[in-house]
């Protein structure tokens, strides 16, 4: 059995496919997490969590990585609105050189195993996040650092030199702002 996600994940990736996923798509949402059940996990193990996503990428007739970043969009741009004091950074680069301490908290939690993501400066309209994880999950990272820029409203530009996917040993974003706001 692999490391647990934890629920709100699920539960958010259900208001994501409920909004922008086709008809499908909540189908296959609804099927393999009942409502009964999604309010009364605390964790979801990894090899579910594929599953899903993988069902959901099918049923949505696109790769898991897209689905994935849709999906990061969506959260991104939700959760400003929903936590306005934690997106209180003056622009997306500022909050995203804090996003590697995104899981400090849950590091010291039994039987946690978040990623590991690192994030430096590379100048000024630049940085680089680093992300290293077993679940391979790097599509849901490229649309959290899209949505984040889009919820300043800024532009950004991605490459992706390393991907775990491609059999790398961790994904490498360079990420550069530029472009004005969007």
């Amino acid at each position: 059995m692999g490391i647990p996600v934890h629920v709100g994940i699920i539960r958010s990736l259900g208001d994501f496919v409920r909004s922008r996923c086709t008809p499908e798509a909540q189908a296959v949402y609804e099927a393999l997490v009942p409502a009964d059940e999604a309010l009364a996990f605390r964790e979801v193990p990894d090899e579910r969590v594929r599953a899903l996503v993988d069902s959901l990428a099918s049923a949505e007739r696109t790769p898991a990585a897209e689905l994935l970043a849709d999906y990061g969009r969506f959260w991104a741009i939700g959760a400003k609105a929903a936590y306005p004091s934690v997106f209180a950074a003056p622009d997306a680069k500022s909050f995203l050189l804090r996003f590697g301490g995104i899981h400090v908290a849950s590091r010291a939690l039994p039987g946690a195993s978040p990623p590991d993501i690192a994030v430096r400066d590379a100048g000024p309209d630049r940085l680089v996040l680093r992300y290293q994880s077993r679940r391979l999950m790097c599509g849901l990272v490229r649309g959290m650092v899209e949505g984040i820029a889009e919820s300043y409203g800024e532009r950004v530009r991605i490459a992706e030199p390393e991907c775990q996917l491609r059999g790398d040993a961790r994904c490498t974003f360079e990420v550069e702002f530029g472009g004005g706001r969007s």
